[in-house]
Protein backbone atom coordinates (compact mmCIF):
# COMPACT_ATOMS: atom_id res chain seq x y z
CA UNK A 1 0.00 0.00 0.00
CA UNK A 2 0.94 3.91 -0.29
CA UNK A 3 0.79 6.30 1.62
CA UNK A 4 1.50 10.02 1.28
CA UNK A 5 1.42 10.75 5.34
CA UNK A 6 4.80 9.69 5.77
CA UNK A 7 5.89 13.68 4.64
CA UNK A 8 4.83 16.57 3.05
CA UNK A 9 5.12 17.83 -0.83
CA UNK A 10 8.93 18.46 -1.29
CA UNK A 11 8.81 21.43 -3.13
CA UNK A 12 12.73 21.46 -3.96
CA UNK A 13 12.59 17.78 -5.68
CA UNK A 14 9.57 19.14 -7.73
CA UNK A 15 11.94 21.40 -9.40
CA UNK A 16 14.55 18.95 -9.50
CA UNK A 17 11.92 16.62 -11.61
CA UNK A 18 10.75 19.58 -13.92
CA UNK A 19 14.67 20.06 -14.79
CA UNK A 20 15.82 15.92 -15.24
CA UNK A 21 12.38 16.29 -17.39
CA UNK A 22 13.53 18.97 -19.43
CA UNK A 23 17.34 17.82 -20.04
CA UNK A 24 16.22 14.15 -20.64
CA UNK A 25 13.83 15.88 -23.40
CA UNK A 26 16.90 18.18 -24.93
CA UNK A 27 19.36 14.70 -24.56
CA UNK A 28 16.19 12.72 -26.84
CA UNK A 29 15.99 15.88 -28.94
CA UNK A 30 19.65 15.71 -29.85
CA UNK A 31 19.89 11.97 -30.31
CA UNK A 32 17.21 11.80 -32.86
CA UNK A 33 19.12 14.83 -35.03
CA UNK A 34 22.65 12.85 -34.52
CA UNK A 35 20.93 9.84 -35.63
CA UNK A 36 18.08 11.03 -38.29
CA UNK A 37 19.31 14.48 -38.49
CA UNK A 38 15.74 15.89 -36.87
CA UNK A 39 15.13 16.55 -33.31
CA UNK A 40 11.79 14.20 -33.74
CA UNK A 41 14.36 11.37 -34.91
CA UNK A 42 13.50 9.48 -31.56
CA UNK A 43 9.94 9.43 -32.92
CA UNK A 44 10.62 7.93 -36.12
CA UNK A 45 10.31 4.76 -37.30
CA UNK A 46 11.94 3.19 -40.25
CA UNK A 47 8.91 4.02 -42.59
CA UNK A 48 10.33 7.55 -42.17
CA UNK A 49 6.98 8.29 -40.25
CA UNK A 50 6.30 9.31 -36.94
CA UNK A 51 5.09 6.57 -34.69
CA UNK A 52 2.43 6.57 -32.20
CA UNK A 53 3.97 3.53 -30.00
CA UNK A 54 7.29 5.27 -30.23
CA UNK A 55 5.42 8.45 -29.03
CA UNK A 56 3.92 6.28 -25.75
CA UNK A 57 7.45 4.99 -25.03
CA UNK A 58 9.23 7.60 -24.99
CA UNK A 59 6.54 9.50 -22.76
CA UNK A 60 5.99 7.11 -20.37
CA UNK A 61 10.07 7.19 -20.63
CA UNK A 62 10.11 10.98 -19.90
CA UNK A 63 7.85 10.76 -17.27
CA UNK A 64 8.82 7.55 -15.11
CA UNK A 65 12.53 8.04 -15.74
CA UNK A 66 12.95 11.78 -14.60
CA UNK A 67 10.79 11.12 -11.37
CA UNK A 68 12.95 8.74 -10.55
CA UNK A 69 16.35 10.61 -11.00
CA UNK A 70 14.93 13.62 -9.00
CA UNK A 71 14.45 11.05 -6.59
CA UNK A 72 17.73 9.44 -6.22
CA UNK A 73 19.51 13.06 -7.00
CA UNK A 74 17.04 14.87 -4.22
CA UNK A 75 17.07 11.95 -1.87
CA UNK A 76 20.59 10.33 -2.73
CA UNK A 77 18.56 6.77 -2.47
CA UNK A 78 17.50 3.98 -4.72
CA UNK A 79 14.75 2.64 -2.30
CA UNK A 80 11.99 4.19 -4.92
CA UNK A 81 9.14 1.27 -5.08
CA UNK A 82 7.44 1.50 -8.30
CA UNK A 83 3.61 0.07 -7.87
CA UNK A 84 2.52 -2.88 -10.58
CA UNK A 85 0.07 -1.09 -12.70
CA UNK A 86 3.00 1.49 -13.53
CA UNK A 87 4.90 -1.50 -14.10
CA UNK A 88 2.10 -3.03 -16.16
CA UNK A 89 1.49 0.51 -18.32
CA UNK A 90 5.23 0.07 -18.77
CA UNK A 91 5.27 -3.40 -20.02
CA UNK A 92 1.97 -2.58 -22.06
CA UNK A 93 3.76 0.46 -23.97
CA UNK A 94 7.19 -1.94 -24.62
CA UNK A 95 4.56 -4.55 -25.94
CA UNK A 96 2.70 -2.54 -28.16
CA UNK A 97 6.33 -1.16 -29.56
CA UNK A 98 7.46 -4.62 -30.16
CA UNK A 99 4.66 -6.32 -31.55
CA UNK A 100 3.85 -3.23 -33.89
CA UNK A 101 7.21 -3.22 -35.36
CA UNK A 102 6.51 -7.08 -36.22
CA UNK A 103 3.35 -6.30 -37.87
CA UNK A 104 4.68 -4.06 -39.80
CA UNK A 105 7.68 -5.97 -40.58
CA UNK A 106 5.06 -8.33 -41.84
CA UNK A 107 3.37 -6.51 -43.95
CA UNK A 108 5.94 -5.07 -45.50
CA UNK A 109 6.32 -8.55 -47.19
CA UNK A 110 3.19 -8.43 -48.65
CA UNK A 111 1.91 -7.86 -51.84
CA UNK A 112 0.14 -4.83 -52.74
CA UNK A 113 -2.68 -4.02 -55.58
CA UNK A 114 -0.92 -1.24 -57.41
CA UNK A 115 -3.96 -0.37 -59.21
CA UNK A 116 -5.71 0.65 -55.55
CA UNK A 117 -2.30 2.63 -55.25
CA UNK A 118 -3.01 4.01 -58.64
CA UNK A 119 -6.50 5.33 -57.38
CA UNK A 120 -5.09 6.65 -54.83
CA UNK A 121 -2.68 8.65 -56.26
CA UNK A 122 -5.17 9.85 -59.06
CA UNK A 123 -7.62 10.95 -57.04
CA UNK A 124 -5.72 12.99 -54.98
CA UNK A 125 -2.37 12.19 -53.53
CA UNK A 126 -2.62 12.76 -49.41
CA UNK A 127 0.59 13.85 -48.88
CA UNK A 128 1.02 17.38 -48.59
CA UNK A 129 3.78 18.27 -51.22
CA UNK A 130 1.49 16.10 -53.70
CA UNK A 131 3.84 13.11 -54.20
CA UNK A 132 2.79 9.55 -55.19
CA UNK A 133 2.51 7.24 -52.16
CA UNK A 134 5.59 5.75 -51.30
CA UNK A 135 5.12 2.06 -49.98
CA UNK A 136 6.83 -1.40 -49.14
CA UNK A 137 4.55 -4.36 -49.50
CA UNK A 138 1.68 -3.18 -47.56
CA UNK A 139 3.14 -0.32 -45.09
CA UNK A 140 3.29 3.45 -46.47
CA UNK A 141 6.55 4.85 -46.12
CA UNK A 142 8.25 7.90 -46.42
CA UNK A 143 11.49 8.50 -48.85
CA UNK A 144 13.73 10.77 -46.45
CA UNK A 145 12.89 11.24 -42.74
CA UNK A 146 11.71 15.10 -43.13
CA UNK A 147 8.74 14.50 -45.02
CA UNK A 148 7.63 12.94 -41.43
CA UNK A 149 4.59 14.54 -40.00
CA UNK A 150 3.30 14.65 -36.38
CA UNK A 151 -0.14 13.61 -38.00
CA UNK A 152 1.59 10.21 -38.83
CA UNK A 153 0.51 8.63 -35.50
CA UNK A 154 -3.58 8.98 -36.84
CA UNK A 155 -3.22 7.64 -40.43
CA UNK A 156 -3.88 4.62 -41.99
CA UNK A 157 -0.64 2.22 -42.66
CA UNK A 158 -2.26 0.82 -45.61
CA UNK A 159 -1.10 1.57 -49.32
CA UNK A 160 -5.38 1.03 -50.03
CA UNK A 161 -6.20 3.99 -47.38
CA UNK A 162 -3.51 6.13 -47.74
CA UNK A 163 -4.64 9.72 -46.43
CA UNK A 164 -7.43 8.11 -44.18
CA UNK A 165 -7.54 8.99 -39.97
CA UNK A 166 -6.94 5.26 -38.60
CA UNK A 167 -9.68 5.73 -35.57
CA UNK A 168 -8.14 3.20 -33.39
CA UNK A 169 -5.27 5.07 -33.48
CA UNK A 170 -6.83 8.41 -32.69
CA UNK A 171 -8.53 6.65 -29.48
CA UNK A 172 -5.02 4.96 -28.57
CA UNK A 173 -3.66 8.66 -28.70
CA UNK A 174 -6.38 10.12 -26.51
CA UNK A 175 -6.17 7.87 -23.79
CA UNK A 176 -2.55 7.44 -23.47
CA UNK A 177 -2.58 11.40 -23.31
CA UNK A 178 -5.45 11.65 -20.49
CA UNK A 179 -3.55 9.28 -18.67
CA UNK A 180 -0.63 10.77 -18.86
CA UNK A 181 -1.78 14.43 -17.84
CA UNK A 182 -3.87 12.82 -14.98
CA UNK A 183 -0.46 10.82 -13.74
CA UNK A 184 1.89 13.72 -14.35
CA UNK A 185 -0.70 16.17 -12.27
CA UNK A 186 -1.15 13.41 -9.59
CA UNK A 187 2.76 12.98 -9.61
CA UNK A 188 3.12 16.34 -9.08
CA UNK A 189 0.38 17.04 -6.85
CA UNK A 190 1.32 14.44 -4.42
CA UNK A 191 4.87 13.61 -5.32
CA UNK A 192 6.40 10.28 -3.55
CA UNK A 193 4.56 8.69 -0.52
CA UNK A 194 5.61 6.04 1.65
CA UNK A 195 5.07 1.94 1.19
CA UNK A 196 3.40 1.08 3.55
CA UNK A 197 5.09 -2.44 5.34
CA UNK A 198 8.35 -1.34 3.88
CA UNK A 199 10.53 0.97 6.69
CA UNK A 200 12.54 4.18 4.72
CA UNK A 201 11.08 2.95 1.05
CA UNK A 202 8.67 5.72 -0.57
CA UNK A 203 7.48 5.13 -4.03
CA UNK A 204 4.74 6.25 -6.68
CA UNK A 205 1.10 7.09 -6.49
CA UNK A 206 -0.21 4.40 -7.45
CA UNK A 207 -2.82 3.86 -10.39
CA UNK A 208 -6.29 2.48 -10.60
CA UNK A 209 -6.21 -1.16 -11.93
CA UNK A 210 -9.32 -0.19 -14.42
CA UNK A 211 -7.09 2.66 -15.84
CA UNK A 212 -4.62 -0.35 -16.71
CA UNK A 213 -7.59 -2.43 -18.40
CA UNK A 214 -8.76 0.67 -20.27
CA UNK A 215 -4.87 1.18 -21.99
CA UNK A 216 -4.36 -2.65 -22.45
CA UNK A 217 -7.77 -3.05 -24.49
CA UNK A 218 -6.53 -0.05 -26.30
CA UNK A 219 -3.58 -0.79 -27.28
CA UNK A 220 -5.09 -4.70 -28.82
CA UNK A 221 -7.67 -2.74 -30.31
CA UNK A 222 -4.62 -0.78 -32.50
CA UNK A 223 -2.85 -3.79 -33.05
CA UNK A 224 -5.91 -5.73 -34.37
CA UNK A 225 -6.26 -3.00 -36.70
CA UNK A 226 -3.01 -2.87 -37.97
CA UNK A 227 -2.89 -6.54 -38.28
CA UNK A 228 -6.04 -7.05 -40.36
CA UNK A 229 -4.43 -6.12 -43.31
CA UNK A 230 -2.50 -8.84 -43.39
CA UNK A 231 -5.15 -11.02 -42.18
CA UNK A 232 -7.47 -10.40 -44.53
CA UNK A 233 -6.05 -8.58 -47.79
CA UNK A 234 -5.45 -12.05 -49.95
CA UNK A 235 -8.33 -11.02 -51.30
CA UNK A 236 -7.34 -7.87 -53.04
CA UNK A 237 -3.96 -9.22 -54.18
CA UNK A 238 -3.85 -9.35 -57.97
CA UNK A 239 -3.63 -12.50 -60.03
CA UNK A 240 -0.02 -14.40 -60.21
Amino acid sequence: MWSQKAWGYDHGLAVIWVVASVVLAVLLYLLGKYRMGDGRGILIDGRNKVSLSRLQLVGWTLVVLSAMLAWVIGKGTLKLHVPDELLALLGISVASTAAAITVKAVNATRDVNEAEVARVNTEGAPDPKGKPVGHNGRVIVNDKPDRARFSDIFMSENPRDAGTIDLGKVQMFAFTVLVWIGYVLLLGRDGFGAVEGKAGVFGFPPIDGTIVTLIGLSHAGYLTVKALPTVGAAASEPPK
